[in-house]
């Protein structure tokens, strides 16, 4: 009889998180540097290039699982920095929407060059079959997450 158990399947992949954040923290480190960017500004900027549907703060909080205060305080150090704007809804004056400006596109190519420098270290050896069923794993993992989160608010 086979067993869903933590314990007993062994699962590395669903706890390399650590692994793979220090990975990405060091070498996101010169482009942080560079741009005198803090990790999570960098993220917000990546997550509005990645979805630009997605382009509210609450979007933001709600996808990336990331405090509401540190959101708010990156949002305004990009918007002092000249690499966003933020631009109230016609529809809905509580809504504000976040639009990337020019500026913001170097620090989005230096970033998008380390996440295909990372996705080729952690690829390495890996068939793209294999990748497309560790997509496919993830992905209903994630929604297994995600639906338990939502079901227990």
């Amino acid at each position: 009889m086979e067993s869903n158990s933590l314990t007993d399947v062994n699962l590395n992949v669903l706890f390399t998180g650590q692994q793979f954040r220090k990975l990405y923290e060091r070498m996101t480190n010169e482009v942080s540097a560079r741009y005198g960017l803090a990790r999570m500004e960098l993220d917000i900027l990546m997550f509005l290039a990645e979805n630009p549907d997605l382009d509210t703060a609450r979007d933001i909080v709600e996808l990336k699982y990331l405090a509401k205060s540190g959101i708010s305080k990156a949002i305004d150090v990009l918007v002092k920095r000249g690499y966003l704007d933020v631009v109230q809804d016609p529809d809905d004056r509580r809504v504000f929407h976040l639009q990337l400006k020019e500026a913001a596109e170097a620090v989005i190519d230096a970033m998008t060059d380390v996440q295909g420098k990372l996705a080729d270290i952690i690829f390495s050896g890996i068939t793209p079959d294999e990748i497309k069923v560790l997509r496919n794993l993830s992905a209903r993992i994630s929604f297994n997450i995600n639906r338990e989160l939502a079901e227990s608010r």
